[in-house]
């Protein structure tokens, strides 16, 4: 696949859409490999049987964050330039940390919708760590085992909504009006910041008194 001056590493995720041809493509989510400056492959895919290509296509790459443990929630603003900004360079690097989701990316497996839990795989690290740790403390799985199309009833079958989004609003939690996009695990990766939604989810726990 050409992509001139794409700029990306080995093993970075790719959402690809809009493709007109090669239609088996669209609407999912792979890893790559690079091959040079322009071209890249998709992580295995045999594209031999596919439709030949037309035109068009989207490729969006994303690097994700979450807010560094010694930020403040209430602490963040709303612009794209300041120090505490939630979107834009500056803010990020002031405010946030790196990590790496867990996706869904073996074709033809990896479309959108999946569900949380995959036969009996762990879903969450024990890690007290590193990514992993983030992963677990975001209530995300661990590696793209721990999710698939059918989910889990550990985990309420819970959707698992996986896609790449320009300024993206993620959800957890879910909507509770919404029997599809609800529940403890739910999380849904495709609001972006100009269609945010003002419906929220939550994770609540009972604690037994002795």
């Amino acid at each position: 696949m050409t992509i001139a001056g794409h700029g990306r590493s080995t093993g970075d995720y790719v959402d690809i859409s809009a493709i007109v041809g090669t239609t088996q493509l669209n609407d999912k989510i792979y890893k790559i490999t690079v091959v040079d400056e322009n071209n890249i492959t998709l992580d295995g895919v045999d594209s031999s049987a596919f439709g030949t290509y037309v035109s068009g296509g989207t490729a969006i790459f994303g690097v994700f964050y979450r807010a560094k443990a010694s930020a403040g929630m209430e602490d963040f603003t709303s612009g794209e330039s300041g120090a505490a900004d939630h979107w834009g360079s500056v803010g990020v690097a002031a405010m946030m940390e790196s990590f790496v989701p867990a996706f869904k990316t073996a074709y033809p497996n990896n479309g959108y919708a999946q569900r949380m839990g995959s036969g009996s795989n762990q879903v969450l690290s024990e890690a007290l760590s590193g990514n992993d740790f983030i992963l677990t403390n975001m209530g995300f799985p661990k590696n793209a085992a721990g999710i698939d199309t059918t989910g889990t009833n550990l985990f309420g079958k819970d959707y698992f909504y996986q896609k790449i989004v320009d300024n993206l609003c993620l959800l957890s939690g879910g909507y509770w009006s919404d029997g599809a996009a609800a529940g403890v695990w739910n999380s849904y990766w495709a609001g972006s910041r100009t269609n945010s939604s003002h419906n929220v989810g939550f994770r609540c726990a009972c604690y037994p008194v002795h």
